[in-house]
């Protein structure tokens, strides 16, 4: 049965971030076609889309692949990524509004229960909502452009940290990331921006931690990187 463009776009991105479409995976044309009942026009302009967001890249003779998230990936994002973060949630605290923080606690209450009801694909797309609010909250065309591209790889680090989280003291990671997320947001509603970038920094060292957790299982080695500078 066909499907809008998009309907394709939120979906083949759902399936993306949460890792059903692993890094590295052909995303072939012609297949597209035939598994969501459009023409190919749509499906590569989706495509470009995607690759617009950083979820997808395309090679010279080979082809549109979902982009990677290798060490070498990982160890910039978390170069930049807190930078991002922190400039972003400073704006929020200064610059909210009642419609964002109603938006913003919203997506907070979904991704909570998300997590009672272990729902791993709700926790992911909740998070990566709640998060695309605050950078909306910022008001600034240029961060939110940086910001978007972050959140893509933001979402697939988060498919990882809580699948691992899950299997090691599932219930205190959850009350941790629960606390995390609402010191987050009450500090945003408070316009309190020097704790909102200390919760925020916080927040991704701890997934930074967990990361190098989970990479050496593969037997890969994810470089200390100074969060706090």
């Amino acid at each position: 049965m066909a499907i809008t463009k998009e309907a394709l776009y939120h979906e083949l991105r759902r399936r993306i971030v949460t890792l059903d479409l692993p890094p590295g995976t052909d995303l072939d044309e012609v297949e597209l076609t035939g598994a969501y009942g459009m023409s190919r026009t749509p499906v590569r302009e989706t495509l470009i889309r995607l690759q617009s967001d950083g979820l997808v890249v395309a090679r010279r003779n080979r082809g549109v692949s979902v982009a990677p998230l290798d060490v070498g990936t990982l160890q910039c994002w978390f170069e930049a990524g807190p930078m991002i973060h922190r400039a972003v949630v400073r704006l929020a605290a200064y610059r909210r509004r009642q419609e964002d923080l109603d938006a913003i606690r919203g997506a907070m209450e979904e991704l909570e229960q998300a997590m009672a009801m272990e729902d791993g694909t709700g926790m992911v797309l909740a998070n990566e909502r709640f998060h695309d609010l605050i950078g909306q909250a910022a008001r600034n065309p240029y961060l939110y452009a940086s910001y978007s591209r972050i959140l893509a790889d933001h979402a697939r680090i988060a498919e990882l940290t809580y699948g691992y989280e899950n299997e090691v003291r599932a219930e205190d990671n959850k009350d941790l990331t629960r606390r995390e997320h609402r010191a987050l947001y009450d500090a945003i509603a408070a316009g309190d921006t020097a704790t909102a970038e200390r919760v925020i920094e916080e927040h991704l060292n701890r997934a930074a931690d967990t990361l190098r957790r989970v990479l050496e299982r593969s037997g890969e080695v994810l470089a200390d990187v100074s969060l706090g500078t």
